[in-house]
């Protein structure tokens, strides 16, 4: 079941409980109300008005667009994780709505009709992972007591499990595969063991044979080296 069925599941009332607490993880992120498809839906003036910042996209990200299809609404998406700041006010409300957005609003039938690619799935949850992992890791204490949060990384994983791991193995996507691969396994936790073949054949068709070439393309992407430079590092070491 992936992050968006188990939204949907846990706002039947007939469900289990457990079930409703997974998909509250991702589905009903801290302090946003139950009915999910009204607070979608508003229109909220101060939101009308706010001014729109332009988008800042890291060059990894424009590279990969350059070569397979990336929908504009994920570009945007992928633009405000990367530019999100942690320290203003506002941080838990604006987290909220990031996560909101990444869950619901990247999933968009182009006008040419063209159909998501499951690879634009790996890195919604590499975002929404990353999302959770540094409110957790900051001076904004909240993202760490909030149990929800890490329920979210669990509902995360859980839909990454289910994606077809094929869409990682596109030659033209290779550097963004191994980005979103390492940013999903650091952020919830996991074990290698899932992606390391996959890794492997990434390394090797990147030819990269250093922990300083992959840092290299990591950098390319979303990668606040003051978190994840430790944890992706003994991810690599792991490997061999």
């Amino acid at each position: 079941m992936t992050a968006r069925q188990l939204i949907h599941h846990a706002r039947d009332p007939t469900s289990p409980s457990q079930n409703r607490g997974r998909a509250t993880a991702i589905g009903r992120i801290p302090g946003t109300s139950p009915g999910f498809g009204s607070f979608l839906d508003a229109k909220d003036g101060s939101h009308e008005h706010r001014p729109q910042l332009p988008l800042a996209i890291p060059r990894g990200f424009v590279t990969l667009q350059s070569r397979v299809y990336i929908s504009e609404s994920l570009m945007a998406l992928l633009s405000r994780t990367s530019c999100f700041d942690f320290i203003s006010q506002g941080t838990e409300t604006r987290l909220q709505q990031l996560l909101v957005d990444l869950t619901f609003r990247s999933h968009e039938q182009t006008a040419a009709g063209a159909c998501d690619s499951p690879l634009q799935d790996y890195l919604r949850i590499a975002c929404i992972s990353m999302s959770i992992y540094q409110g957790q890791h900051t001076d904004a204490a909240v993202f760490a007591r909030d149990d929800r949060y890490q329920r979210g990384l669990e509902a995360a994983w859980s839909e990454a499990w289910l994606l077809d791991r094929n869409a990682l193995r596109t030659p033209q996507s290779a550097e963004a595969s191994l980005w979103a691969v390492f940013i999903i396994s650091v952020t919830t936790g996991t074990s290698s063991n899932l992606f390391r073949p996959l890794l492997c054949t990434l390394l090797q068709d990147l030819h990269l044979s250093s922990w300083v070439e992959v840092r290299s393309v990591l950098l390319g992407f979303i990668y606040p080296v003051s978190l994840f430079d430790g944890p992706c590092r003994m991810l690599y070491d792991a490997l061999f």
